[in-house]
């Protein structure tokens, strides 16, 4: 195996971090702490914005 650092310019960038895999909680895809979603007031937005202008979204 070879070094690809032994031939990039010597002012290059680092190379990135190895990859290790998503961590627990990433925000992205539904990876998310569904506990921490705060579905009321979710809810309560929801509902607030149907009844406000409801008509118009359709």
């Amino acid at each position: 195996m070879f070094n690809i650092n032994n031939f990039l310019h010597l002012d290059a960038l680092k190379p990135a971090m190895e990859w290790k895999g998503f961590p627990k909680y990433n925000f992205v895809g539904g990876h998310i702490d569904s506990d921490s979603i705060p579905m009321q007031s979710i809810k309560d937005s929801l509902d607030k914005i149907i009844l406000k202008e409801g008509k118009t979204l359709s």
